[in-house]
């Protein structure tokens, strides 16, 4: 929550493919490792998934994916409308994003704020137009309807979805995200060591480029 206010929407995730850019929760909770492997299932350009008394909503365009968790009775048009903004927001902020390849969590420090800050105001106090667009949206998707988890993940290969809590029940459930959380940390590890190379690609670069007009010595400038 943000200032002691309870968040009808408890999770905001923006991935390119099954590779999350960067993503916001209100309370604690195993969502990085239920929604990796959500991701990699969705198809359709929007829609929703009851799971375990929550609601997945979710928007892809543009090779991008905008997707929420939110308590089961908030209004589909105000998640849509968090969705419709925060890509708006995004693709604002990120005009290349379509031509440039995913690495995991790269926008995460920037843009988990911006999540929080719209998890917040759209939990709250959305602006009835915002929420008008969304509405007209979804009525040009009529058959669009909340539907069961079942039908996208079959229960034997489903992970337990938490909410709030810290401990996770099964072994099973403990492994898969102790596998994501090293995961995660390769990835940034390894996006550490991509901006030292260019920097220190770039600092050769300036040491060449300054070698050949002022000599090897930089005597001659």
């Amino acid at each position: 929550s943000i200032g002691g206010r309870r968040m009808s929407i408890i999770y905001g995730v923006v991935a390119k493919g099954d590779t999350v850019l960067a993503h916001y929760a209100s309370t604690s909770g195993n969502f990085i490792t239920v929604t990796s492997f959500l991701l990699s299932k969705l198809s359709t350009e929007l829609g929703s998934y009851r799971y375990d008394g929550y609601v997945f909503h979710y928007l892809i365009e543009g090779g991008i994916t905008y997707l929420c968790l939110t308590d089961d009775d908030l209004d589909r048009s105000v998640a849509f409308s968090f969705l419709f903004d925060t890509k708006a927001k995004f693709v604002t902020k990120y005009p290349n994003i379509e031509r440039t390849p995913a690495r995991a969590f790269a926008m995460n420090l920037e843009f988990s704020r911006v999540l929080a800050n719209q998890m917040d105001y759209y939990s709250h106090n959305p602006a009835s137009t915002k929420i008008n667009f969304a509405r007209e949206h979804l009525e040009n998707h009529r058959k669009l309807t909340v539907e069961s988890i079942d039908r996208l993940i079959p229960r034997d290969q489903r992970v337990e979805l938490l909410v709030g809590k810290a401990q996770l029940p099964s072994d099973k459930t403990h492994k898969m995200q102790k596998k994501n959380q090293e995961i995660e940390h390769q990835i940034l590890l390894s996006n550490r060591k991509y901006v030292i190379f260019l920097v220190i690609l770039a600092g050769g670069i300036i040491w060449l480029t300054g070698s050949l007009f002022c000599g090897l010595g930089w005597d001659e400038c």
